[in-house]
């Protein structure tokens, strides 16, 4: 008897502007990996596909420009498709016959159009298998997905066994009822094709509260993997797969970092891998002292991004609960200590807050060059259901609400009029030219 067959779907980004800073559907390929693992057949359709892999495995996905939505068309920017052509999805779908289910995610709450069209497309050449939509938008999202992505399932929140019991209306599929959380197995990196660089957590969830932030949303408890399942998820991506390049998605990867980070780089360090690290999703830079620096530098960390998120003296206690500037300071110096560079130390900074002046910005970038490091503006995306959501509301001239669409932090959706305007203009006097 054949095995079960799942085809998994990482559909295109729709949005005016997207790069490739280490970016896969690591939900996604968890998931993919932890049905392997039960027996199942899986295939991936990966709509966005591999970037040109110019620095580190990164650089700028194919992209065509398409019409903007219909709600969009007063935004003065070109709205792209980011991926492969609709030809080429259409082609692999021919080749991939025989299905019991098909699993769709969809990234960010304003990337939605791109699973939607999945979806249509699905539905036209499979009539027959369940499509299932899952990911950030559809767990934050789930009552705009039920009305109006097509899909016949929303799965909202992290994959567990509720997941699993609902493939098991549709296929053999051994549930017990209290599966473990599909981060305990590897991302099945090895099912895109030609991957570049290696991606993984080596936690769930985050112990933190941040007033703007959904990761307790996505993930509501906070566990950290076994020292030795980490360390053999890295063993498997650099030696079985070949990657030299590997970014952690971890959202607190230095808490308890003297029985966690610092053992797991020890035994790194120890196997002589050929390996760099990179953190896109930022450290928690109150955690970062002269050992950790140091593990940091010697296990072979290449891009080292912290979150600072602001560095005014009004507010940097009420958006997080992570760090002050003197505590920046702290860490810059340990790391600059253990042999980084001020331009290798970038620092995350929030704006387009509800309420943030161009002023307040100005002034967090100031003090993080003052500290020796460099400012990564990060623009605000209202997410629906944290703290924040509901000053967000009140300053948005958009229906953030009714409309994910402007929830696109590329809209500055929630800050003051003519911050979006300005902001590539003064902030190149202060940080100079963008990296990407």
């Amino acid at each position: 008897m054949a095995a079960p067959r799942v085809l998994l779907i990482n559909p295109w980004i729709y949005d005016f502007a997207a790069f490739d800073f280490w970016a896969k559907p690591l939900g996604l390929l968890h998931i993919g990996e932890s049905l392997r693992r039960k027996g199942i057949d899986v295939a991936l359709i990966d709509c966005v596909g591999p970037s040109d892999g110019k620095r580190f495995g990164t650089g700028h996905f194919r992209k065509q420009e398409i019409p903007k939505p219909k709600i969009l068309q007063g935004i003065p920017r070109r709205y792209s498709r980011y991926g492969i052509s609709e030809e080429e999805f259409l082609r692999q779908l021919d080749s991939t016959r025989g299905f019991d289910a098909v699993l769709v995610t969809a990234r960010m709450t304003y990337w939605y159009p791109g699973a939607f069209r999945a979806i249509q497309l699905v539905r036209h050449k499979l009539p027959g298998p369940p499509i299932i939509l899952g990911g950030v938008y559809a767990t934050l999202c789930p009552d705009h997905a039920a009305r109006f992505s097509g899909a016949d399932h929303v799965h909202h929140g992290p994959a567990s066994a509720d997941l699993f019991r609902l493939l098991a209306q549709y296929m053999p599929l051994p549930v017990t009822g209290d599966e473990d959380p599909v981060i305990d197995c590897h991302p099945a990196i090895d099912l895109l094709a030609a991957p570049r660089y290696g991606v993984f957590t080596t936690s769930e969830g985050c112990p933190f509260d941040c007033t703007y932030c959904a990761s307790h949303l996505l993930a509501p408890r906070f566990r950290q993997k076994s020292v030795e399942a980490c360390f053999q998820d890295i063993l498997w991506m650099n030696r079985t797969l070949g990657l030299k390049d590997i970014a952690f998605y971890d959202d607190a990867l230095l808490t308890s970092a003297s029985s966690h980070f610092i053992p797991l780089m020890d035994q790194v360090c120890r196997s002589r891998l050929d390996v760099r690290f990179h953190c896109p999703n930022g450290l928690h830079l109150r955690e970062i002292n002269t050992e950790v620096a140091g593990r940091l530098r010697q296990s072979g960390f290449k891009t080292i991004r912290l979150g600072l998120e602001t560095a005014t003296s009004g507010s940097e206690r009420t958006i997080d609960n992570k760090a002050s500037c003197e505590e920046l300071v702290h860490a810059v110096s340990a790391l600059r200590s253990a042999g980084y560079e001020s331009h290798e130390i970038g620092v995350y900074l929030m704006a387009g807050l509800p309420g943030q002046s161009r002023e307040e910005v100005e002034e967090s970038m100031r003090k993080v060059k003052e500290a020796g490091a460099r400012p990564y503006l990060s623009e605000y995306s209202p997410i629906p259901r944290t703290a924040l959501w509901e000053a967000a509301r009140k300053a948005s001239p958009y229906p953030i609400e009714e409309e994910p669409l402007f929830q696109n932090p590329s809209l500055s959706p929630c800050a003051p009029e003519g911050f979006t305007i300005e902001r590539y203009r003064w902030r190149k006097s202060i940080v100079g030219r963008d990296p990407r």
